[in-house]
């Protein structure tokens, strides 16, 4: 069986290292650069980060039998695609919640310290990182409210609640045609009579529509997502309240917990190893390896590992001395080169 595995998926290379895996196992570690149809023609098993496309052009005529990809998002891959070809997959949906939680508060501390006080919280979508973003705004005693149409919960609110918050954090995936569409979600005439003054995104960039935040200059943009990136538009980006290059979800732990959950799935799918017991092991120091180092009382206590105002300045600056012809390749270094922070724990 021949996988073929992206070599910047965090620690992905020490672990394959360590756990005994079967004789007629081959390993190929690539660059994510190098994830093209030509590479991969003997491939059973692909492990992909965000960056590869997965696309008619990259499995033709090829021999994969499952996909796995480190991430909670799934626009990166074509699933219809996937079920007709029969090709079987996997996402490491939830790894990163909490980093992205965690950034969210964050941005709420940057907008405390602007406004003066704490304003009133519309989460739309409670799922993986909407429920964590909750638990620790009600943990923070900071008014909020949840919207997520598809859930029947007693506690959950319409979306006419959501308009009247002063702040909206989004945590949905990009939607097209199902009942609820998540792509361009702001409606321009809730939006005209809502009481929002920031927009915080660190979903996916088509489910706000820029050129709408472009007549509203008066909304102060949090993003972490953007339309068409790693293109980007420089009017939204000089505009932004705080911008930054797809890291969200990019803590030590969100990472790790993406590594290992692709590795366990994919020895628990494929039988990899003759000892399971000593598999799990490896695994489970793999995780005690890297312990979340901090917790937090308030909202401030998320400052102190994470400067997200050094982390959006940064990204403005290179983006401001690109060319044109160079932001994709500076988006993408910025992602690579971005603060490196842990996730925090309650007391």
């Amino acid at each position: 069986m021949n996988i073929v595995i992206d070599n910047q998926i965090q620690g992905i290379s020490d672990l394959i290292k360590k756990i005994k895996f079967r004789k007629d196992i081959n390993f190929m570690l690539i660059n994510s650069d190098d994830f093209k149809n030509k590479n991969l023609k003997k491939a059973d098993i692909i492990l992909i980060r965000s960056v590869t496309n997965v696309d008619k052009d990259l499995v033709l005529n090829t021999n994969i039998k499952k996909i796995y990809s480190a991430t909670s998002g799934k626009d990166h891959v074509n699933l219809d695609l996937l079920d007709k070809s029969k090709i079987d997959y996997f996402f490491a949906s939830g790894a990163n919640s909490s980093s992205v939680a965690h950034y969210v508060m964050s941005a709420l501390h940057k907008i405390k310290n602007h406004s003066g006080i704490e304003k009133k919280v519309g989460i739309v979508g409670y799922g993986n990182v909407g429920k964590k973003v909750k638990n620790i705004l009600d943990h923070l005693q900071i008014r909020n409210c949840a919207y997520d149409p598809y859930l029947n919960e007693s506690f959950l609110t319409d979306i006419n609640e959501i308009y009247e918050c002063e702040i909206i954090t989004f945590h949905v995936p990009l939607t097209y045609n199902n009942k609820y569409p998540t792509n361009k979600f702001l409606k321009p005439d809730l939006l005209e009579k809502s009481n929002i003054e920031f927009i915080i995104n660190t979903s996916r960039g088509g489910v706000i529509q820029e050129d709408l935040l472009k007549k509203n200059p008066e909304i102060k943009y949090i993003c972490d997502v953007w339309e068409g990136e790693p293109i980007i538009d420089m009017e939204i980006l000089e505009s932004s309240f705080i911008a930054s290059p797809h890291i969200a979800g990019h803590s030590i732990q969100g990472k790790n917990n993406a590594t290992l959950m692709l590795i366990s799935k994919l020895i628990d799918d494929f039988n990899l190893v003759d000892d399971k017991a000593s598999a799990k092991n490896i695994i489970q120091q793999f995780k005690k390896n890297n312990p979340i180092k901090r917790t937090y009382k308030d909202l401030a206590d998320f400052d102190m590992d994470f400067n997200l105002n050094l982390e959006s300045e940064r990204f403005k600056s290179a983006i401001r001395k690109s060319n044109e012809s160079d932001i994709r390749k500076v988006f993408v270094n910025s992602r690579k080169n971005h603060i490196q922070r842990f996730d925090y724990d309650s007391l």
